[in-house]
């Protein structure tokens, strides 16, 4: 079973999770950010589905919070979940952290197939993989700017890639309001050349 933290300050909303995703999931509840602290302090989990709007505060500061403790890695599948959901909501979502993001009116089919989806190949985050592929790779770690270009082998880090990581998160969320299928890669660079070179060889 996926454990699992579900928090949302409607007591209908964790009621439905709990139905939705029970037979895959392990799934505790918080109806605020206090609540959410105290219980993944404590206790481990796997994934957690988070409500944008809450009581004290909003899901991207419990986003931020959860993505900077070292308990809880790239491994850790975090999902957005609001009732608004906007384009602009989804890119700051995943500016904070989130794998993906989802408005409570999708079907739960669709939520529960991406959290398979996320929790067997935990390794991807978010990066369009056709420009990633014929163009280069650029992240920031410890506050430095790294590109890497596939077809040269080069990896360069400082201003130049940094501009080239802006301009790629630019097109990124271009590519995600059109609504193109986005994936993004984490920052180890072995995991992201691998990455490439299974799919190239399918």
């Amino acid at each position: 079973m996926i454990t699992t933290l579900v928090v949302d300050d409607s007591v209908i909303a964790l009621k439905l999770a709990k139905k939705a995703y029970g037979d895959i999931c392990d799934i505790d509840c918080a109806s605020d950010l206090g609540e959410a602290i105290t219980l993944l302090t404590n206790k481990g989990y796997d994934l957690f589905l988070i409500d944008y709007k809450l009581p004290s505060g909003n899901g991207l500061d419990l986003i931020r919070t959860i993505r900077a403790m070292p308990e809880y890695g790239e491994k850790t599948v975090i999902f957005l979940i609001s009732s608004g959901m906007t384009n602009e909501l989804a890119y700051a979502a995943m500016k904070a952290g989130a794998n993906d993001s989802f408005s409570k009116s999708e079907p739960p089919s669709k939520i529960k197939e991406a959290i398979l989806a996320q929790i067997e190949k935990p390794e991807i985050r978010y990066v369009h993989l056709d420009y990633l592929i014929t163009r280069c790779v650029a992240w920031m770690k410890d506050n430095v700017h790294y590109q890497y270009s596939p077809e040269s082998g080069d990896l360069v880090s400082g201003p130049d890639a940094e501009r080239v990581h802006m301009e790629m998160e630019r097109r990124l969320f271009d590519y995600y309001s059109k609504g193109h299928d986005v994936a993004i890669y984490g920052d180890d660079i072995k995991l992201i050349t691998h990455s490439i070179r299974l799919d190239k060889e399918k």
